[in-house]
């Protein structure tokens, strides 16, 4: 009888991020991973004529993209305002975007379609998100008047 290894390195990994409470868009560390982003890569949002958001991973820092931040080996985008002005309630709703990678034929490159996934937080959650949001604002306001 002749065995085959059945390996887990072939598996495709799901590339996602996370749009925290606090507004900014989080990678997994699998999508770090396998993507191979770093601090000095940029994302550039898309949006076709049905609503559909996309990503595009960019090595250079322009004024039309949002730069990876991040310590260690997390990375994030400081994306509040942004999100905020699509509407996106990232406060009341938890929400991940699974990213499905498609070549676009007029970019010339693979860019990556965000499929939202939501679920409702709970009153409680809410409530605390609310309230370490004040800390946080009333936390750096003190901290300017120190200067």
């Amino acid at each position: 009888m002749a065995l085959k290894i059945l390996s887990r390195k072939n598996l495709n990994v799901a590339l996602r991020c996370t749009l925290q409470a606090n507004g900014r868009l989080c990678f997994t560390t699998d999508a770090l991973r396998e993507l191979g982003l770093k601090k000095s890569q940029a994302v550039k949002f898309f949006e076709d004529e049905e609503g559909q958001m996309y990503l595009l991973f960019e090595k250079k820092i322009n004024k039309d993209n949002f730069p990876l931040t991040g310590a260690g080996r997390y990375l994030n985008l400081n994306s509040a305002l942004f999100f905020e002005s699509l509407g996106v309630d990232f406060v009341r709703y938890s929400i991940t975007y699974e990213l499905i990678p498609q070549y676009e034929e007029e970019l010339k490159k693979t860019v990556f379609r965000m499929e939202k996934q939501v679920l409702p937080r709970t009153k409680e959650e809410i409530e605390r998100i609310k309230k370490n949001a004040v800390k946080r604002r009333t936390t750096k306001r003190v901290a300017k008047t120190e200067k």
